[in-house]
Parts: C-alpha cells; sequence; structure tokens
C-alpha cells in the first residue's frame, strides 16, 4: 500500500485456528488457587483492618475489598481516629496486593 510517499505493509490477520489448544486442567487450574473467595457474609471493615494489621491481607478477596470501600455506613459507625486507622489499612494493603493496587490507581 502507498500513501502519500509512504509505503505500509499488509497487516496479518490471524486464521480461525491460531489460538493455542489447551487442555482444560490446565485452564482450570491457571491462578486460582491463588485468589481467594469471598466469605459470606462479607468481612466486615474492622474484620479486615485486623487482617491487615496481622499481615494477612492475602485472605481478603477482591469483592470484599470494594464492598467495604463503597459501603459508607461501615465507615459512618467508627470513630475518628477508627477511620485513619481503617484508611492506613486500606492504603497498605494497596501498596502490598497488585490487584487491589490495580484497581484503585484505574
Amino acid at each position: 500500500m502507498k500513501s502519500s510517499g509512504f509505503s505500509f505493509t499488509q497487516p496479518k490477520i490471524p486464521g480461525i485456528n491460531s489460538v493455542d489448544k489447551m487442555p482444560f486442567d490446565d485452564f482450570y487450574n491457571m491462578g486460582l488457587d491463588k485468589v481467594p473467595l469471598p466469605s459470606f457474609p462479607p468481612k466486615s471493615l474492622r474484620e479486615i483492618i485486623a487482617l491487615v494489621d496481622n499481615n494477612q491481607s492475602d485472605k481478603i478477596s477482591i469483592l470484599e475489598w470494594l464492598d467495604i470501600v463503597e459501603n459508607h455506613q461501615q465507615w459512618q459507625c467508627l470513630t475518628e481516629d477508627e477511620q485513619y486507622d481503617a484508611c492506613r489499612a486500606v492504603w497498605q494493603a494497596i501498596c502490598v496486593d497488585l490487584t487491589l493496587g490495580d484497581i484503585a490507581f484505574f
């Protein structure tokens, strides 16, 4: 293709069968053992603070993080000092958990 003196090559279009075949077991076990499942009922803000303080933030699921960040009722039940402590715990976890950090800074 030529356009205004520049030449471009035609891009290669992938074929229908260009996707690598993968056994179901490999696909199913792909990283799922590292992702914590949410608990029911979800962990409260105070429970999450305690887990972060005990260096166990890997036991908190992304859905539980989203719940405490968006649930203003849990924050309103805390005293001002507890709110500061909760903010510290959330930011500490954001710095440690890559997925949580990606969501927070998106």
